[in-house]
Order: C-alpha cells, then structure tokens, then sequence
C-alpha cells in the first residue's frame, strides 16, 4: 500500500493503540515538568538572593522558558507522529 513514491516497497503502516498516546504524553508531561524545574534552579537561587549577581537575571529567566517552549515543541512533533507505526510486509506485528 504505497502512497507516496518516496516509501520504501514492503512497509505497511498500521494504527498503534490509543494508551500508546497516552502514555507517551504522559512520559512527555512528566519530563517537561523535571527539565523546567531543573532550569529553574538558578532562577530560583537568584531570585532569593543566594546568587546574588550570578548568572545575569535574563539567563536565569531564559533557561526555563526555553525548556517549556523546546518542550512543547516536542508535544506538538511527539503527538503528530504517535499515531501510526511502520511494519515490513510479512513480519508479524503484535
């Protein structure tokens, strides 16, 4: 079943199981909410002023919005191609 001419001959896409979805995303909230808190940590040290002047306060702000924007850029990719699955014709897929 080719619908493109760039697919390979013999691969077969089916539709994975919708707790597939659901537990990939669920992966991905948890590791975007670890990666921000992680970028946060010298936010946080800066805004109780344990870093007093380390690292600037634009750096310390840049860190964990640019974790939860490359975070969500990864929901957004990760939910477009989590719905379907390539197999080779004449393999056995569970």
């Amino acid at each position: 079943m080719r619908k493109e001419p760039i697919d390979p001959a013999g691969l077969e896409w089916t539709r994975v199981s919708p707790k597939y979805l659901r537990v990939r995303l669920l992966g991905w909230v948890i590791g975007t909410i670890i990666n921000v808190a992680i970028f946060s940590i010298p936010l946080i040290l800066r805004l109780t002023d344990i870093w007093w002047g380390f690292p600037p306060m634009w750096v310390a702000w840049a860190l964990p919005i640019g974790a939860l924007v490359l975070s969500v850029w990864r929901g957004i990719l990760l939910h477009g191609r989590s719905g379907l699955s390539a197999t080779r014709s004449g393999t056995k897929t569970c």
